[in-house]
């Protein structure tokens, strides 16, 4: 049985809580290798934490680092999101790396998390 999969939304978008896959950048110089340099790279599990109150910044964790982004910088960055029975899927498969397997990205589910 393959996992679900899904259309690629704006980071920006990605609901609180919610695990994603990095699927690509839309930026170029400077911006795209600051957002690689910040762990924003195609295949990086990334989950949307915390909302500052005013709606912006949020705070997303990403290769197990805690950053904030500003919603214009979030919007540039498209992302999966990925189920729980697609993380157990892939953790199944044998990798444990919590970025890329040899069967592709996929995101291991902190113990305790909740999913969509």
């Amino acid at each position: 049985m393959n996992p679900i999969s899904y259309t690629p939304v704006p980071l920006d978008r990605l609901p609180l809580g919610t695990t994603a896959v990095v699927s690509s950048l839309d930026a170029e110089g400077r911006n795209l290798r600051h957002m690689e340099d910040l762990g924003f790279i195609p295949g990086a599990c990334i989950r949307a934490l915390h909302r500052a109150p005013a709606g912006d910044p949020t705070a997303y964790t990403v290769m197990g680092a805690v950053i904030a982004l500003r919603r214009k910088d979030a919007s540039r960055i498209l992302c999966r999101p990925v189920s729980q029975s697609e993380s157990a899927y892939k953790a199944q498969q044998g990798s444990s790396s919590g970025i890329l397997s040899k069967s592709g990205p996929f995101c291991a589910a902190p113990e305790g998390s909740v999913h969509p």
